[in-house]
């Protein structure tokens, strides 16, 4: 995992990991970060090794998607509640 710095700016908008949340993160060849900003809106961090870390925007339903997909599991940094304030969520 990697504490490193990453700043872009996608479509006029800086997206920032010293100012954002973290939500979750996963690991297979590289470490996958999803972070929220404060506006609410979501990206992830791709850490290849040896590369230059890749910044990409995603909706709230692809970040959302992506962190309940079992084939592909993600360990949640916050609480469902926190990472998604905009959903509810039932008891099973």
């Amino acid at each position: 995992m990697t504490d490193e710095r990453v700043t872009r700016v996608l479509d006029g908008l800086r997206y920032d990991t010293d100012k954002a949340t973290l939500v979750a993160q996963r690991f297979s060849d590289r470490w996958l970060h999803l972070y929220q900003t404060d506006k609410g809106r979501y990206f992830i961090v791709d850490y290849l090794r040896g590369e230059e870390p890749d910044v990409r925007a995603v909706s709230e339903d692809a970040a959302f998607a992506m962190c309940s997909d079992d084939a592909f599991p993600w360990d949640m940094v916050v609480d469902w509640e926190e990472a998604f304030p905009d959903r509810d969520f039932e008891d099973a």
